[in-house]
């Protein structure tokens, strides 16, 4: 069965929903056999299209949706990836936040760790960035899968020049272990 959702522009109603579509039994028949997880998300998604969400809803889908039509935007992709890496036991992270100019979320990504380390995968491109953020990227939520209570965890608020992303609001029950990785660590900025 397929799902999509009109998803809300609220953290809760977006952790509510990431948690509903992310479900790694719906990609284990597409994934490729080589590679490291991240490498199969990669190949996954390559074969996905950008497509807008229709005018009047922020649509969300499950990953056997975006495999289907081979299309989605942002968060379908992310969803899809999300699902991919957690075949693997990789629990990455949606990030919500600015991607170019402006002070509201429009844009999703995935950050996690894996053996290599920090990473940023940007699924509408299939750019894997390791080491720095890229400029133009300003996360404001990260969102984990694995929570289901929609709890918000305000923490202090973080300076845009700042390398340290212990700034960022998380939203879920627990900050987790791929949420603490990269909330202790030091996520580099880079500067065009």
């Amino acid at each position: 069965m397929t799902t999509c959702l009109c998803v809300t522009g609220t953290p809760a109603s977006w952790q509510t929903s990431l948690h509903a579509l992310v479900k790694p039994a719906q990609v284990t028949s597409v994934l490729p056999t080589h590679g490291t997880p991240l490498d199969r998300a990669v190949e996954v998604l390559s074969v996905v299209l950008y497509r807008p969400d229709p005018p009047d809803c922020d649509q969300w889908c499950d990953p056997s949706t975006t495999l289907a039509s081979r299309q989605g935007d942002c968060d379908d992709m992310v969803i899809l990836g999300l699902s991919c890496l957690a075949t693997a036991g990789l629990w990455a992270l949606m990030v919500v936040g600015v991607y170019g100019s402006g002070s509201a979320p429009n844009h999703v990504w995935i950050e996690g760790n894996d053996t290599q380390g920090w990473f940023l995968f940007e699924t509408t491109n299939g750019e894997v960035h390791r080491g720095a953020r890229p400029s133009g990227y300003t996360p404001m939520y990260m969102l984990d899968p694995r929570n289901t209570e929609p709890v918000q965890t305000p923490l202090q608020q973080l300076p845009s020049s700042s390398v340290d992303v212990t700034g960022l609001l998380v939203v879920g029950a627990a900050v987790t272990a791929a949420a603490a990785l990269i909330l202790t660590g030091s996520v580099p900025t880079q500067t065009s």
